[in-house]
């Protein structure tokens, strides 16, 4: 067997020992950790005016003001955010489950929590400010 032969042998066994070890090593799963996705911020567009929409302002409007609360059919954010009495008045209502009325559709957890949440963001109380 001449040098080049026998260098050939050990290349090929090297080759063979280190693919034999790695196929006896256990295989170790690696857990990737994944964030969850972001929760979207807060618009009055899409998480407050939707809400009053569909549960207040049947009951809440220019010719009916229950319980001296009323909202515009076409309110507009500009003009909600001047109404910190009427919304703070209405998230203590929806948190204490006295509005909606009983009768009346009620909202999916997600959707009054995103309604409360803008409230409250949008009206802190002084010492949260």
């Amino acid at each position: 067997m001449d040098r080049s032969m026998v260098a050939r042998f050990v290349a090929g066994a090297a080759l063979l020992g280190v693919c034999a070890s790695m196929l006896s090593i256990p295989s170790q799963a690696v857990a990737v950790r994944q964030d969850p996705p972001a929760e979207e911020p807060l618009k009055y567009e899409k998480d407050a005016w939707p809400f009053v929409k569909k549960y207040c302002i049947g009951c809440h409007n220019k010719d009916n003001a229950g319980g001296g609360l009323k909202f515009a059919d076409d309110l507009k954010e500009a003009d909600a955010l001047k109404m910190k009495k009427e919304f703070t008045q209405s998230m203590r209502k929806v948190q204490r489950k006295q509005m909606p009325p009983a009768k009346a559709a009620q909202p999916g957890d997600k959707e009054k929590a995103r309604f409360l949440d803008w409230v409250k963001k949008t009206f802190p109380k002084k010492d949260e400010a």
